[in-house]
């Protein structure tokens, strides 16, 4: 995502709407992915990193059977670009 504002903080919802793109441009059928919190008492869907709130992973889970592993989107503000890379779990 290109030319964001300097001032502009990644949300949950942001970070979704972005890794689901990025998703979609690795060929998945959204269909069978489900975003998760990443801790089981959360709410919370983005897991910002500690030291940068602009930096942090949504969790995908695989919904279809026979059971797989789901994808980690890490979602990353550098400057005035928003950078997500998608990889599967182990």
């Amino acid at each position: 995502m290109p030319n964001v504002p300097d001032d502009m903080r990644i949300t949950d919802e942001l970070a979704v709407e972005l890794s689901r793109e990025a998703l979609k441009r690795e060929g998945l059928d959204l269909e069978l992915y489900s975003p998760e919190p990443y801790w089981n008492s959360s709410n919370k869907l983005f897991a910002e990193n500690a030291y940068n709130k602009n930096s942090g992973y949504i969790l995908w889970r695989y919904l279809g059977e026979p059971r797989r592993p789901g994808y980690t989107v890490r979602v990353e503000k550098h400057g005035k670009n928003i950078y997500c890379d998608a990889g599967r779990n182990k």
